[in-house]
């Protein structure tokens, strides 16, 4: 049995116990938790803050499930268009099928040579034609071979081009086509950076003549064989591609009044070739 001695050391025992955890309660407990909620005080009155604005706030408000679901698919719809945006413009570009198919073939100088002699013939005879002053200088502005152009191939889509200007020049009929300048051609890559997606080909054209010739020259640019009659214009053969006018002037000329100076860049774009299809 216990013994009446040990048994009061053990209620003593129990006591001082007590005691000491009504004690840590009382001085310390209290006193942390005190604390913690002076700490907490700031952040309970921003909550509340931002709750009462909240509340009062129209745009949140509308941040609930129903308005998050319709904006989710407007973004969907959005990206549709978009996308549907970016199918036409491609077929918008397209080259004619013999350009792409030359853009698929191993590159050939002396082929490229011959076809931009003949492409100088057939321009300089439809200016004689047309009855239109066809410059030298424009002549010699049809572009050249470049080592540094890559892949090679794009050499022809750069002629073809070259070959459409001057020809949508022709047929506007100024009186003369003084110079023709192609411009260092630029890749556009995707979002990456990684993959070339599209070549512009920047050219520049000068040329003089009634107001009037300018102006169906300039409209006629980003039009197609197909487009030129809707847009009540006149057709021009081989017109497969729109030309996009980048910056252009368009002033008096200083040796005649009654004619003006057309001073215009335009771009031509094509899909870049991969180098493999190129082989």
């Amino acid at each position: 049995m216990i013994s009446e001695r040990k048994l009061r050391r053990f209620q003593v025992g129990l006591l001082l116990a007590a005691g000491a955890l009504l004690a840590f309660y009382w001085f310390v407990y209290r006193s942390l938790g005190t604390w913690a909620r002076d700490l907490d005080k700031p952040t309970a009155e921003a909550w509340k803050r931002l709750v009462t604005q909240a509340q009062t706030n129209s745009h949140v408000r509308a941040l609930d499930e129903a308005a998050l679901l319709t904006s989710v698919q407007q973004l969907r719809q959005s990206t549709t268009l978009l996308q549907q945006a970016g199918q036409a413009a491609g077929a918008r570009i397209r080259l004619d099928r013999e350009t792409q198919d030359r853009l698929g073939q191993e590159f050939q100088l002396l082929e490229f040579d011959r076809h931009r002699f003949q492409t100088s013939t057939e321009l300089r005879q439809a200016a004689a034609a047309k009855k239109v002053q066809l410059a030298e200088a424009a002549l010699r502005g049809l572009p050249e071979f470049e080592p540094e152009l890559t892949p090679p191939s794009l050499h022809w889509a750069q002629l073809a081009f070259a070959r459409q200007l001057l020809a949508t020049a022709i047929a506007a009929q100024p009186r003369a086509v003084s110079n023709l300048t192609m411009l260092p051609v630029k890749t556009h890559l995707s979002a990456d950076g990684k993959t070339a997606l599209l070549t512009e080909f920047p050219m520049r054209l000068e040329a003089t003549g009634y107001s009037s010739n300018l102006m169906v020259l300039l409209a006629s640019l980003p039009l197609r064989t197909n487009e030129l009659a809707s847009a009540h214009l006149e057709g021009i053969p081989g017109k497969t591609q729109p030309l996009f006018v980048d910056r252009v002037i368009l002033k008096n000329s200083p040796a005649s009044l009654n004619e003006s100076s057309l001073d215009v860049v335009v771009a031509g774009f094509c899909e870049t070739p991969r180098l493999e299809a190129t082989r």
